[in-house]
């Protein structure tokens, strides 16, 4: 089993301009859907290379505060199919992921230590990863 990881930061000391600050507006913008509160999921662009997969696990990684929010990956659309205000270019040619409901959260540091990464890992963009399911 992978799991698709991206990096949330959500510190307020980032570059205005940046495509940080554009992923985390999106992340507060995708959270709304993470409960049972609205109908609709929440989604999210795939790896550069479009590897995630229908069954694989999601999570946004908060690596400042030591947590993964972990979904289930329940469909994959074409990347015309996007948010109207998603708008970082190097990301128009990534499928869109739909995730189910927010499922469990986890420190980072447990999953590294369960899937043998070392301690100083850390996510740098949207990434294909190992999974262990006795995370769960």
């Amino acid at each position: 089993m992978k799991i698709i990881l991206t990096p949330i930061n959500l510190k307020t000391s980032v570059s205005l301009n940046s495509n940080t600050i554009i992923a985390r507006n999106d992340y507060y913008y995708e959270q709304k859907y993470f409960d049972d509160t609205y109908d609709e999921n929440p989604l999210w662009d795939d790896t550069k290379k479009n590897q995630a997969k229908v069954g694989y696990k999601f999570a946004f990684v908060n690596q400042i505060d030591d947590k993964m929010e972990i979904f289930n990956i329940i469909g994959i659309l074409t990347n015309d199919i996007r948010r109207e205000h998603w708008n970082i270019d190097n990301h128009k040619d990534r499928r869109v992921l739909i995730l189910s409901k927010k499922i469990s959260e986890i420190k980072f540091t447990e999953y590294k230590k369960k899937v043998e990464y070392k301690e100083r890992y850390t996510i740098r963009g949207t990434c294909l990863s190992k999974w262990n399911e006795e995370l769960l």
